[in-house]
Order: C-alpha cells, then sequence, then structure tokens
C-alpha cells in the first residue's frame, strides 16, 4: 500500500470526511469536509475552530437565508423572541458562534425560544455561515 493510500486509510479510521481537490500545480489539497456521521460535536467543533477564517460568506448567504433568517431576520435583527445577530455578534467570540451553530441553544429561563443545532452541515458550510454573519452582522471583525 502507498503512503498516500495509507494517509487516506488512517483519516478514514480516525473518523475525517475528506475530498481531494486539484491545483493548478497538479497536486492534490486534501480539504476536511466533516460529516456527523464520522466526526463527534467536539472534533467537529475543534476542526472548525482551527479552520475560522476559511468560510466563503457568499456561500454561506443562501444556508442563512434557509436555515437562520426565519428566527433572525434577512437583516439579522432578529423576529420577536428571537436574539439579534446584529446586537449579540460583536459581543462573542468566533469558536462562540461555532458552538452555537453546532450545539443550538437550549430552552431555559433566559432563553424562552430554544435554537436547534446545525450539526447535519458539513464543515466547511458551517464555517461559510459563520463568515456570512460575521461579515454582515459583525463587519468590524
Amino acid at each position: 500500500m502507498g503512503s498516500r493510500a495509507r494517509i487516506w486509510l488512517v483519516a478514514a479510521l480516525a473518523g475525517c470526511s475528506y475530498t481531494k481537490v486539484a491545483t493548478d500545480t497538479g497536486t492534490a489539497t486534501v480539504i476536511d469536509t466533516g460529516t456527523p456521521l464520522v466526526q463527534s460535536d467536539e472534533v467537529r467543533e475543534i476542526v472548525i475552530d482551527s479552520r475560522l477564517g476559511q468560510g466563503v460568506a457568499a456561500d454561506g448567504a443562501a444556508l442563512y437565508g434557509d436555515n437562520c433568517a426565519i428566527c433572525h431576520a434577512s437583516d439579522g435583527t432578529g423576529y420577536a423572541g428571537f436574539p439579534s445577530l446584529v446586537d449579540s455578534l460583536p459581543t462573542m467570540a468566533e469558536e462562540d458562534v461555532v458552538h452555537v451553530v453546532l450545539n443550538g441553544v437550549p430552552l431555559s429561563p433566559s432563553t424562552p425560544t430554544p435554537m436547534p443545532t446545525y450539526d447535519v452541515y458539513s464543515n466547511q458550510a458551517i464555517l461559510d455561515v459563520v463568515a456570512y454573519c460575521e461579515e454582515t452582522f459583525d463587519p468590524s471583525r
């Protein structure tokens, strides 16, 4: 078995999901795409946190529109009973934003409307939606 095959086998056994992408130089780059079927939330959170800043805001816009805008509004100001991202994002670390997207927010006295988890999306999709939210609702980052 060649060294590349061993690397892919080790990655598969470690519970990672990878995609090979050809580059202009003819070499291949390995990109972690993440999947909830093979990575625990803790591992995914660590992987995503290590890649903060690599999200594509334009790709995250559609995910935000399809999943987040129903509660947080398209302009991020939030509907009645839902938090404003314009107000809350500037007070949160990027890692905290990732944690909330992956794990949701449970019902509590201070959170009358819980937020569901969005752990079904790939790591890249989560990076993209975090990048979109930061670029759109907290441009100071």
